[in-house]
């Protein structure tokens, strides 16, 4: 009699001791994957922030344009599955009509690449900040998937972006 109790109370504790595992690792895995935004503060001369939104075929900024030229910081989320970048391109071109070749947009051909976030995972948030002078750009993501002939741009992800007339 005592032989069955002590088994049953030893089961009784394997039992919570891998409850208490399996709650523990799900607590840390949801801890690590909603890595909170980052407090950057202001650097000196940024009179605008733009935060922007990658996720599959989307590219979302919060504004679609500033009213003065002059030091921007892109503030760039990415809530998708997979990793994506952030060029950002002043050209005259619409902002749906860059130059595609072999899946990628040609960036030399478009315009004049003024600053990009390399190509980082999801659930992380990065950050640039450029001199924009005046003009019409577009912000788009120039990944190409392994086996895809299609790249992220030419699935939708971009957003044409306008800065005003210089700052005084």
């Amino acid at each position: 009699m005592k032989s069955r109790t002590y088994c049953a109370l030893r089961g009784l504790i394997f039992f919570l001791y891998i409850a208490l595992g399996l709650i523990l690792f799900h607590a840390v895995e949801g801890w690590a994957a909603s890595e909170p935004e980052p407090n950057l503060p202001m650097a000196a001369g940024v009179h605008d922030t733009v935060s922007v939104t990658l996720k599959k075929w989307h590219l979302i900024p919060e504004k679609a344009s500033i009213s003065h030229a002059g030091k921007v910081a892109f503030r760039v989320k990415n809530i998708g599955t997979v990793a994506h970048e952030m060029v950002i391109l002043k050209t005259d071109l619409p902002a749906a009509a860059l130059p595609v070749a072999a899946g990628k947009v040609k960036e030399e051909a478009a315009g004049r690449v003024l600053g990009e976030i390399e190509e980082f995972p999801p659930n992380m948030t990065e950050e640039i900040i450029i001199d924009l002078p005046a003009g019409h750009y577009v912000l788009f993501c120039n990944v190409l998937e392994p086996g895809q002939t299609e790249g992220h741009y030419q699935k939708g992800m971009w957003a044409a972006f306008t800065v005003g007339s210089p700052s005084k």
